[in-house]
């Protein structure tokens, strides 16, 4: 979640969004959050290029959410090296947990992918992806991974973990990490900066494709045309 200008809006990829005018988000019962409708205000989805959609949570419920970002932890022009390490936060449908209630529990998952330079990438994807929109990421067999549940820690980070099957990250946040002071202790802490949104994969070559989260941005502008000359940094 992104809070700009008096909004919190989600950035999510459009075709999660297909058919639906709301969508369910949140809801801690333990923390005193419900089940929020979020509503879809704008989805695109164009086969292999652009892919993103927009919800916004009522203004009734955004005081309840607590875990959002400013705008201030968004890197729409961030430039990467090649093979930079990537975080990937999302939910796979074959990573839930099953719980004695014997109902299985969606956990979020952050899994380590290097960015695929533009010269390595193969001229035989189908849909091809717009190089001014995506980028692609290596999606491994094994690496870092953590999984985290609705009360902290499943899984710690380790080194050689099975990556699970992609089916479900799209939507997740693409992430680049690194290290920061922190003004109260003066320590170094880590931290990230959001870059796109998971989009799809190509299964066969193993590559993720996620939309610059600068094309998120430029549609929130059409969608809210002065939201973020409100000053939300």
């Amino acid at each position: 979640m992104v809070r700009l200008g008096d909004k919190l809006l989600v950035a999510t990829v459009g075709h999660t969004l297909r058919d639906c005018d709301s969508v369910e988000i949140c809801g801690c019962p333990a923390k005193g959050i419900p089940v929020i409708r979020a509503i879809v205000t704008g989805r695109k989805h164009i086969e292999g290029k652009l892919d993103i959609g927009i919800l916004e949570v009522p203004s009734e419920f955004a005081h309840l959410v607590e875990d959002y970002i400013h705008e201030s932890r968004i890197s729409p022009d961030l430039s990467l090296s090649d093979g930079q390490l990537l975080i990937v936060a999302g939910y796979p449908d074959d990573a839930q947990v099953s719980l004695a209630s014997s109902t299985n529990l969606a956990v979020c998952n952050t899994l380590h992918a290097p960015i695929l330079p533009h010269s390595q990438w193969p001229d035989n994807l189908s849909p091809m992806p717009d190089r001014n929109e995506s980028f692609l990421l290596k999606y491994p067999e094994v690496g870092t991974r953590s999984v985290c549940g609705p009360h902290g820690p499943v899984q710690p980070g380790v080194v050689s973990s099975a990556y699970p099957k992609p089916r479900g990250l799209s939507g997740g946040g693409i992430w680049y990490p690194y290290i920061t002071e922190s003004p109260e202790t003066g320590l170094q802490v880590p931290s990230a900066r959001l870059l796109g949104i998971q989009a799809s994969m190509y299964e066969k070559k193993r590559l993720l494709r996620g939309v610059h989260i600068r094309k998120w941005l430029e549609y929130v502008d059409d969608i809210y045309p002065n939201l973020r000359k409100k000053g939300s940094r």
